[in-house]
């Protein structure tokens, strides 16, 4: 039985990388119905069911997790993506800071700049940033963030900077749109075509 359970949550893994989600779902459900325990597979239905914008039921899934392993980070970050989408940011923070103190990965450090991003706690989410890039671990994604918070808080020179930094990097053609925006554009056309552009960050 257990070893069909894994098999099952190989082939729903399988689905999910190929985008299928509904099906994936199947296939965690019928590995939890042999497995009600597992709690990987509860967390990769809700992430599925995140996916489909189904956000209820994902939320119950990954709380179930979170009752049964209260010390497994990820499942503390995926609520945190769920409630995002659930506008619930407050209760977001929450679940990313606990996450965060449980395992202080730098991609729950991510997840928690856009959070504040969202909440306009631009001040905040750049003393992350500044702190990640003191110790050594800033990465171009981090790198696009803050350009972008400069922007919402009017920094426009600082952002170029940051931007023109990015041209031998990973997020180049993500950098070249911005500095195009930033070097043609008034900053009310910038604050127009901000969100639409920081979409894909999400």
């Amino acid at each position: 039985m257990e070893n069909n359970s894994d098999k099952l949550k190989m082939l729903g893994v399988t689905a999910f990388e190929q985008s299928d989600f509904q099906t994936a779902i199947t296939y965690f459900t019928d590995a939890l119905e042999q497995n009600p325990q597992d709690t990987d597979l509860l967390n990769n239905r809700a992430i599925c069911y995140r996916e489909l914008e189904k956000y209820d039921i994902a939320l119950q899934d990954v709380s179930s997790a979170i009752i049964i392993s209260p010390m497994q980070a990820l499942y503390y970050s995926t609520r945190a993506s769920i409630l995002t989408k659930m506008k619930k940011q407050l209760e977001a923070l929450d679940d990313i800071n606990t996450a965060i103190n449980l395992h202080p990965i730098p991609e729950y450090l991510e997840n928690k700049i856009i959070i504040l991003k969202k909440m306009n706690r631009f001040q905040e989410a750049l003393s992350i940033i500044e702190n990640i890039e003191s110790q050594g671990y800033g990465t171009p994604e981090i790198s696009i963030f803050k350009g972008t918070i400069l922007i919402d808080v009017r920094k426009l020179k600082e952002a170029i900077q940051v931007f023109e930094s990015l041209l031998d990097t990973t997020q180049r053609q993500l950098a070249i749109k911005y500095l195009t925006i930033l070097k043609q554009s008034g900053p009310k056309l910038i604050h127009d075509f901000l969100p639409v552009l920081t979409r894909s960050l999400e």
